[in-house]
């Protein structure tokens, strides 16, 4: 994993001491909260997500509007005796969903060993910094999956591929590894790539689209 690199103006466990002891946060005020997604050891999801407003509880005023979303469906298990059991399904394993600030996102990746990273967001670059960004879920997406997930009668599941037509890649692994082109189709765990080819147009071909990543 990446070392992380603090986007605070100082030392984020002095600067929130000092908010604690002065009973205000300024900098936690001004900032926004978002949906991040920890990245945690598989079967840990729900013991993470208890664990996080306890070990911020020290260091930031804004522990208590820290928010964490595990998502759990209800199903039938058919054990292999033979036995039928209710069990709650983890849809997203090994991501632990949190609604904070940027300021406390910082201090969980630091002080928190339950949390192996975040989930960056490489199709997005916000300054001249060249740093990727961390993802985030905005709250109405947030709202409308916890509804899918808690209103749905049928299982809900992840395509975990962001790849989608129009987008500009490369293709990172198989035979064709290190084109560059652009997608012109997606569905089904495939794409159509396209690469530009000046006078006859271009060439495209259908390609598993776990193979491309973003430029």
């Amino acid at each position: 994993m990446e070392a992380e690199t603090s986007i605070l103006p100082s030392s984020p466990t002095s600067a929130m001491s000092l908010a604690v002891a002065g009973g205000v946060s300024s900098v936690e005020e001004k900032e926004p909260r978002r949906w991040f997604v920890a990245m945690v050891m598989h079967n840990t999801e729900k013991a993470c997500a208890q664990k996080v407003k306890p070990l911020l509880a020290d260091l930031t005023p804004e522990a208590e509007r820290v928010e964490t979303y595990v998502p759990t469906q209800r199903e039938k298990h058919l054990w292999r005796n033979g036995r039928k059991k209710m069990v709650d399904r983890v849809v997203c394993p090994s991501y632990l969903f949190i609604r904070c600030t940027e300021s406390t996102r910082y201090l969980l990746s630091k002080h928190a060993p339950f949390v192996k990273g975040f989930i960056k967001d490489h199709a997005r670059i916000e300054d001249n910094s060249r740093i990727t960004p961390f993802a985030y879920i905005t709250d109405q997406q947030m709202d409308d999956f916890r509804s899918m997930v808690e209103q749905s009668e049928m299982p809900v599941t992840i395509d975990p591929s962001s790849i989608k037509r129009g987008d500009k890649v490369k293709v990172g692994a198989g035979p064709l590894k290190g084109l560059q082109g652009y997608v012109l189709h997606d569905g089904e765990g495939k794409a159509i790539f396209s690469i530009c080819i000046n006078i006859l147009g271009s060439a495209r071909v259908e390609i598993p689209i776990s193979y491309l990543e973003y430029t």
